[in-house]
């Protein structure tokens, strides 16, 4: 797949590119919400620390700030605090005044699952990994999808593409 890939990577705009890089995943809370307050909070502890230290910060999201399983790691990093203004992200817009949201970088705990209680799992289920055979059978869909990734776009009567 990195082979298709990569020389398209390479043709893409500056601006795609920074959209379609990997990177941390961001949160944005309004000030005044739990999850909000939390990471304002957070925020004015971390002040002064370097990016090394900050990216060692890591404190689980309140209960009652968040409503999803398994709990939020949060994480600070230098933005504009709240109440503060920053530039625009484009000359054709204001600058940025009076910031109302709180924000962190999140990440999520490892997840450790205990097993069941119980007998040994089903013979039957599928064995936990894949040996050195078990991989996808090719079928007319996966050829279809594959030169569509080569850039050979849908054929008519193949797939659901246009034309059918």
């Amino acid at each position: 797949m990195r082979e298709q890939l990569e020389p398209r990577r390479r043709k893409l705009s500056a601006e795609a590119a920074a959209r379609d890089r990997f990177g941390h995943t961001y949160l944005y809370a309004p000030a005044g919400t739990p999850l909000g307050d939390q990471m304002g909070r957070l925020t004015e502890r971390s002040r002064g620390m370097d990016g090394a230290a900050l990216s060692r910060v890591q404190e689980r999201a309140e209960p009652e700030a968040q409503r999803c399983v398994p709990p939020l790691l949060l994480t600070p990093y230098v933005a504009v605090p709240l109440g503060g203004s920053r530039a625009p992200p484009s000359p054709h817009l204001p600058p940025i005044a009076g910031n109302r949201a709180a924000s962190c970088v999140v990440r999520l705990p490892p997840l450790r699952l205990p097993l069941p209680p119980g007998p040994s799992p089903d013979p039957r289920a599928p064995p936990p990994h894949l040996g050195p055979y078990d991989w996808p059978v090719p079928s007319r869909e996966t050829k279809v999808f594959e030169a569509a990734l080569q850039g050979g776009g849908w054929r008519r009567g193949e797939g659901r593409g246009p034309g059918r």
